[in-house]
């Protein structure tokens, strides 16, 4: 693992697509009905029980059809929407945001989805295409210059620490019998020198990372976007220096957990706003902003749920350590004494 990080979330609407939402919408076929068609029971000869009993029908079968077209364009609506969780030429990105180890994070919309105003106005769907491929660029640029400033802070924070170590003379004690002595030209061509030390690229931490990080791959083959050369296509459990996924350290490789659920289990405070099945509502009644704060929020999270468990997972409490090394020896010197 790199130890150093890139906090990934996206947000995603269904395809805008008209032949996509065309085609969904032709699934569910609802036949007409004639009323005029209707029939009375063969065994009625009273005139006003003939008519009552074909406004009978007329009006069962118009309920039956309206019952009918709720039930399809209910399904209509879920194949839509599910459009969104499963990428590809599907979904649109409404939003990405990351944070790079510790730093501030950093949101990128697709401005064209402002044009949603919940009730008239609506983008077209080159719109929607172009203001995503805006925002892919703008991110990927943005996630360089974030990555190189990065390297720049800790080649500097290594300095400083040398620096600080160093005596009169400038040489540091840096342990193991070794002396180092900082170079005369000074800081720039110390970090010159050791520069590829600090030139580490960050693994992409997400929760259900496999989506999000083949999702920005994805779109940006769709949209004619080169992203970076070594921007990961999937997640890969056992190439976790490119892409670390916050569910699969939990649930175990192929299981399942929630972002929401997660947090809750380690007293991590949980969502207080959109969820993902209200992102494309949310669009469209004009909250895009709304949304981006949600992505950020969300990356907050997955950067306190993964600190957490690396934590857990990578670190050694030194007193625990010292206390289990004491307790070796302890029974080491008692089975020596027996043996004796």
């Amino acid at each position: 693992m790199s130890g150093h990080f890139a906090y990934l979330d996206t947000e995603t609407i269904p395809s805008q697509d008209p032949a996509i939402i065309g085609e969904i919408g032709s699934r569910y076929p609802v036949a007409d009905v004639d009323v005029d068609d209707v029939k009375p029971a063969a065994n009625l000869v009273d005139p006003p029980k003939i008519e009552a009993d074909i406004a009978k029908k007329r009006a069962k079968l118009i309920e039956d059809r309206e019952a009918a077209l709720a039930k399809a364009e209910a399904a209509r609506d879920k194949d839509y929407r599910d459009l969104s969780k499963h990428g590809g030429a599907g979904a649109h990105l409404a939003c990405i945001s990351y944070a790079i180890d510790g730093e501030p994070v950093q949101c990128f919309r697709n401005e064209a989805l402002a044009k949603f105003d919940g009730r008239y106005s609506v983008p077209t769907f080159e719109e929607v295409l172009e203001g995503e491929r805006e925002m892919l660029r703008t991110f990927f640029v943005n996630l360089r210059f974030s990555i190189t400033d990065a390297w720049a802070n800790r080649a500097l924070a290594a300095w400083d620490e040398l620096e600080a170590k160093a005596d009169q003379s400038g040489f540091v004690d840096i342990g193991g019998g070794y002396v180092r002595k900082l170079p005369s030209a000074g800081r720039d061509a110390w970090i010159e020198e050791n520069r590829r030390r600090f030139s580490v690229l960050p693994a992409i931490v997400a929760h259900f990372a496999e989506f999000d990080v083949r999702l920005v791959w994805q779109r940006a083959k769709i949209l004619g976007v080169t992203p970076p050369v070594w921007w990961p296509i999937d997640y890969h459990r056992y190439k976790t220096d490119e892409v670390v996924d916050t569910m699969a350290m939990w649930a175990g490789h192929g299981g399942r957990i929630s972002l929401d659920n997660l947090c809750k289990s380690l007293g991590v405070p949980g969502k207080d706003n959109l969820d993902g099945s209200m992102v494309w509502d949310a669009i469209q009644q004009g909250r895009l902003l709304e949304v981006g704060t949600c992505c950020d929020d969300d990356v907050e999270r997955v950067r306190r749920v993964h600190k957490i468990l690396r934590r857990d997972h990578h670190q050694v409490d030194d007193q625990l350590f010292e206390a289990a090394a004491a307790a070796a020896d302890r029974d080491h010197g008692v089975a020596q004494e027996e043996v004796a």
